[in-house]
């Protein structure tokens, strides 16, 4: 399925139009049930908000709610607007599937997204494939993707792509002679179902290209302290290190980095949880200049796509540069994008269909065109890798269009 164009202009024409974060909070439903009346597409959202990966969920709701207010006030979907119903699963399997299940048997959604924690989806996958509902998911585990699920969609670069193409992005440095020809790198993941996962795509692709893995650390989201982890890392004296950390655990890992003696000029790639411009700064002003992360989302505003998306932001109180926003944003124009193809009323069963032959680059949102087919669910198929730009203060593509390697996903 192409991309229309209706969908691109409504959400183009919608970026100019007055937004008031209050009025966004109340239309979308601020985590309760909205009142948009009958003929609303009703949308299902699940996404942690009182759990350990809140700090990276709060604002992909910021991007949701900012979406769907746009679309709205575009005129909606062909006369019929966006309803959300939202509910928090705290990153706790049961409460997930809790949360599910009143979606489809009490609301009878669409479609549900959100699921930005990797420890709810699993849980939730065999429901869904008995209700025949599509999860349009930003944390989902590589093992959900490769082989493909019928029901499992993502919406972000998956996780497992993401650190094969970190391993690329070294590979450029070794080219520049920016780094030894087999270099030493060290590695940490978080211990959830996306980390691990991250883990087994990453470990055999570093022995592929023949780099020298020295050290390999874990930790769970959201831990009190990353120093046992950041000290065995800084003693496997690496010239890389490979990252899979949230905002708020990355700085608190490179506080303990810079403790610990770690060489500010260091190579430092992270996954697109830690690409956020607040990220971004944070690091290098604790001194490492050499820090980038991976995103497939393009936030700086030089395209139709894009620049509706930092219009519909700003004007909704919002930061489109904060991690996260951009994603939940494009969750809400993939789903516009099948709903135009779908009609009003749109089953679950038929959205899933629809879904499943998807190609749009979200009118130059992404930075390559998000695929789905009946061979693979893993969405975006490039991403930038973002630095932070002291002379401008601001994040800025290190390099940008990198392809994702779909096999590794």
């Amino acid at each position: 399925m192409k991309s229309t164009s209706a969908g691109r202009r409504r959400l183009v024409a919608a970026g100019a139009l007055g937004l008031a974060m209050a009025t966004s909070l109340a239309a979308c439903g601020g985590g309760a049930d909205s009142a948009s009346g009958s003929g609303a597409f009703k949308i299902g959202v699940i996404v942690d908000q009182s759990g350990p990966v809140r700090t990276v969920s709060a604002p992909q709701l910021v991007g949701l709610k900012a979406a769907v207010r746009a679309v709205n006030d575009g005129g909606g979907v062909d006369g019929h607007k966006i309803e959300l119903v939202i509910r928090d699963d705290g990153s706790d399997a049961a409460k997930g599937v809790a949360a599910f299940r009143e979606l489809v048997d009490k609301y009878h959604v669409t479609t549900v997204t959100g699921f930005t924690s990797s420890a709810t989806i699993p849980g939730v996958v065999n429901f869904a494939e008995q209700s025949k509902v599509s999860m349009l998911a930003a944390g989902v585990p590589g093992d959900l993707l490769n082989p493909v699920n019928p029901v499992v969609f993502t919406t972000v670069a998956s996780i497992n792509a993401q650190g094969t193409a970190a391993v690329d992005y070294l590979k450029t440095l070794v080219d520049d002679g920016k780094l030894p020809a087999n270099p030493k790198v060290a590695m940490f993941h978080y211990s959830s179902p996306a980390g691990e996962s991250w883990k087994s795509a990453v470990e055999p692709y570093l022995k592929e290209v023949g780099f020298d893995l020295v050290a390999s650390e874990t930790a769970a989201v959201g831990a009190p302290s990353y120093s046992a982890a950041v000290e065995a890392i800084v003693a496997a004296k690496p010239d890389a290190v490979l990252l899979t950390a949230a905002e708020t655990d990355l700085i608190n890992m490179m506080k303990s980095a810079q403790a610990a003696g770690l060489d500010p000029k260091i190579p430092i790639v992270n996954y697109s949880f830690g690409s956020g411009a607040t990220a971004l700064e944070g690091v290098s002003k604790l001194g490492f200049t050499d820090y980038v992360a991976s995103t497939p989302f393009n936030s700086s505003g030089d395209n139709a796509g894009s620049k509706a998306y930092v219009d519909a932001i700003a004007k909704a109180g919002g930061n489109p540069n904060q991690v996260m926003v951009p994603e939940g944003y494009a969750q809400v124009q993939m789903i516009v994008d099948v709903l135009e193809k779908c009609g009003y009323p749109c089953s679950s069963d038929k959205f899933l269909d629809i879904v499943g032959d998807f190609d749009s680059d979200l009118g130059g949102l992404a930075f390559g065109p998000v695929k789905y087919d009946d061979k693979q669910h893993f969405g975006p198929t490039s991403v930038a890798f973002l630095g932070w730009d002291d002379a401008s203060s601001s994040a800025k593509p290190v390099k940008s269009g990198i392809p994702l390697a779909g096999p590794a996903s």
